[in-house]
């Protein structure tokens, strides 16, 4: 699904109607995920804590009202977990989204922290449209995690802050980076 076009990473969706979904749930459409750590939580790279991330992105149309060829379907994202929650007998998970977006709304974005297990805390950052069509060309997605705060931005715009969710027994986060064109995912497709 990765491609190297005109100097930017491109990632595909395919269908494919003889795909065997491994999962065993039907599925025909597959993709891709990249990703700074590996299912273990073990990685190549070091883990990122405070600091400002940014990822510049065009995310496709797939409203059917616009492109008759469309999915529908498409889950763009660009997102953190903590390293930590990888681990065997992990407490819980801390996932932040810099940028979540459906296919069939091609205004649309959102950045949010999801706590799974004994994390608590987190919420929506930002939900909505904020203007521009985000299929149309690329945009800036950022977000700053500065001593236990994560403030995300969209081409240089605050969109929002909060308080990192916390985790029995963490007192510092350590963050793994993921990219990804998922399919479907119960969003109207």
């Amino acid at each position: 699904p990765y491609t190297i076009d005109n100097s930017f990473l491109r990632i595909r969706s395919t269908y494919d109607p003889n795909y065997v979904d491994p999962y065993g749930f039907g599925r025909h459409w597959y993709s891709g995920l990249l990703a700074s750590a590996f299912p273990d939580g073990s990685s190549n790279v070091p883990a990122l804590q405070n600091g400002y991330y940014e990822a510049r992105i065009l995310t496709p149309n797939g409203s059917a009202g616009s492109n008759t060829n469309a999915s529908g379907s498409t889950w763009p994202a660009w997102w953190m977990i903590n390293q930590e929650s990888l681990q065997p007998n992990a407490p819980g998970a801390v996932e932040i989204d810099t940028t979540e977006q459906y296919g069939n709304n091609p205004l649309y974005t959102q950045a949010e922290q999801h706590n799974y297990g004994d994390a608590t805390g987190g919420g929506t950052i930002y939900e909505g449209q904020p203007g521009p069509d985000l299929t149309v060309s690329f945009h800036r997605y950022g977000m700053l995690i500065n001593n236990g705060t994560a403030t995300f931005y969209l081409d240089d715009t605050p969109l929002g802050s909060i308080a990192l969710a916390s985790e029995p027994g963490i007192t510092t986060f350590n963050w793994f980076v993921m990219l990804n064109l998922a399919m479907g995912g119960g969003w109207p497709e």
